[in-house]
């Protein structure tokens, strides 16, 4: 795996205010929002209003909008599309699968909580990172109403100037008045991912991966030959 591009990617600038990174696929769009998968990983959900699955299609897209295009959320509805459930081979929904470099990855039938969620997308961003998919999905659409959160002031600034120690503090700061705060925590986890990607040692993950082959975390980070 490529450090450099994965730092390089938690250092893109961070989402605008009222992105999401949601896209409804129909079979005219289909092919278009598959295609990015060569450059950032894509989860599709394929679901009905039959399925009442509502709950986790509002957990997928509050983790889609948290993760600010590290990834696509592809939201299939096989009731209006049922040419792409069958392409599929799709038997009941709903039916998560990830999407990279074009090369399908199922990862669940049913419904998750959120937190079950969040688990299994991040083994899909750790998998496309190892196979050298680290770019980020541009917004599907954004609020033009929405501007920058004063809020955020002293956090954006610190994640400016690379401090990210400091952003995460300022973050905790607003966590600590508002623990339920979805955009703080978002940032504050980017700011925890940034500090995170900013210290790994290429050499020392290389090292552990070969100290241990069985173990998959380590392995998973192990960088490629360039």
């Amino acid at each position: 795996m490529d450090l450099s591009g994965i730092v390089a990617a938690a250092k893109a600038p961070p989402p605008p205010s009222g992105a999401t990174y949601v896209a409804e696929v129909d079979e005219r769009t289909f092919e278009a929002v598959m295609s990015g998968s060569v450059r950032y990983p894509i989860v599709m959900e394929l679901t009905s209003p039959r399925a009442n699955a509502g709950d986790l299609s509002r957990a997928l897209t509050e983790l889609a909008n948290e993760a600010g295009g590290a990834y696509l959320l592809a939201r299939v509805n096989v009731d209006a599309v049922p040419q792409i459930a069958s392409a599929l081979g799709i038997q009941a929904v709903p039916t998560v699968i990830g999407v990279v470099a074009g090369q399908l990855a199922p990862l669940w039938q049913g419904t998750k909580d959120k937190t079950e969620a969040k688990a299994i997308i991040t083994q899909l961003l750790q998998a496309a990172a190892a196979n050298g998919v680290t770019g980020r999905a541009e917004p599907v659409s954004i609020d033009a109403d929405a501007g920058p959160d004063p809020r955020f002031a002293d956090a954006d600034a610190a994640l400016a100037e690379g401090d990210y120690a400091m952003a995460v503090a300022e973050f905790d700061k607003l966590l600590a008045a508002s623990p339920n705060d979805a955009e703080a925590k978002a940032g504050r986890a980017q700011a925890a991912l940034l500090a995170r990607v900013a210290a790994m040692d290429p050499a020392a993950v290389l090292a552990a991966a070969n100290a241990d082959p069985a173990d998959v975390d380590a392995n998973s980070r192990r960088p490629t030959p360039n």
